[in-house]
């Protein structure tokens, strides 16, 4: 089904609220635009990826640990697994 949207003068998109309740879109949530060649994909629950490396970075300074100490963190934790699958 095919529906016109208009951008407002910020540039912003308003999505009818038919389609906005079929999804459960709120304010504040986020959307994936992919440019597909001449035509625009719009993609409700976008992949949580880069939204979580953000939280796992805010996480990591917080507790004031470097990459390097997760990543020795995750090597110690895929050891212990391979050794208890034995």
């Amino acid at each position: 089904m095919a529906m016109l949207l208009e951008i407002t003068e910020s540039g912003g998109v308003l999505l009818p609220t038919r389609l906005r309740r079929k999804y459960g879109l709120s304010p504040g949530d986020r959307l994936a635009l992919v440019d597909l060649d001449g035509a625009l994909l719009l993609r409700a629950n976008p992949s949580r990826v880069d939204e979580l490396g953000r939280e796992i970075e805010q996480v990591r300074k917080a507790a004031g640990l470097s990459v390097k100490d997760l990543l020795s963190g995750l090597e110690g934790q895929r050891r212990r697994i391979n050794r208890e699958k034995k």
